[in-house]
């Protein structure tokens, strides 16, 4: 585990009742919830492909569910009483943000706990001028350059790489949505 993963696992670890039943959101190789699973939480793992791993990672740690979900456009008929989500949700535009939390909600038993991870920090002056400024200066002077220039550089401006939002943002969303803020860890 690096630093951030061991700092994830041991924050999972205490809160949450290895005897409920969780739901994992994008859990990718299931690296964060193979810990939970070899201490015996019961922990279903989810994401848009089941990894060609799992077979090989069922014989390391034991029987696990694995289910294919798009929680974009998925739910499940099973209810959990948690469901996390780490470092998945900066990749939402506000609308598929919006499925996120609808999705969840019927799928998170009544007073079910959702525990979200949203890979972002609070504003600040650095992260500011960094993403607001500086990266979108950059993309246009190259892109007006190769166009000065009539060079062909393989470069398009029109994604992005990720929605930086703050913490009450996210409250926001989640308040929308019959979610109630209980705490924050940073």
């Amino acid at each position: 585990f690096s630093d951030r993963l061991v700092i994830c696992s041991n924050y999972l670890k205490s809160s949450i009742n290895p005897f409920t039943k969780t739901l994992s959101i994008a859990s990718g190789h299931a690296i964060s919830e193979l810990s939970l699973i070899s201490n015996n939480f019961d922990i279903t793992c989810s994401d848009l492909e089941i990894p060609q791993c799992y077979e090989a990672l069922k014989k390391l740690f034991g029987h696990f569910n694995y289910l294919k979900l798009n929680i974009l456009k998925d739910t499940i008929n099973t209810e959990f009483d948690n469901i996390y989500s780490i470092s998945t949700c900066y990749v939402f535009s506000d609308q598929n943000l919006e499925k996120f939390f609808i999705n969840v909600h019927k799928m998170l038993k009544k007073n079910g706990i959702l525990i979200l991870d949203h890979a972002g920090s609070e504003d600040n002056l650095t992260s500011f001028f960094f993403n607001d400024i500086y990266l979108v200066i950059e993309a246009h002077l190259i892109y007006y350059l190769s166009k000065i220039f009539n060079k062909k550089i393989g470069f398009k401006f029109y994604n992005n790489f990720g929605y930086r939002r703050k913490n009450r943002d996210i409250k926001q969303f989640a308040k929308k949505f019959g979610f109630e803020f209980i705490d924050i860890k940073e």
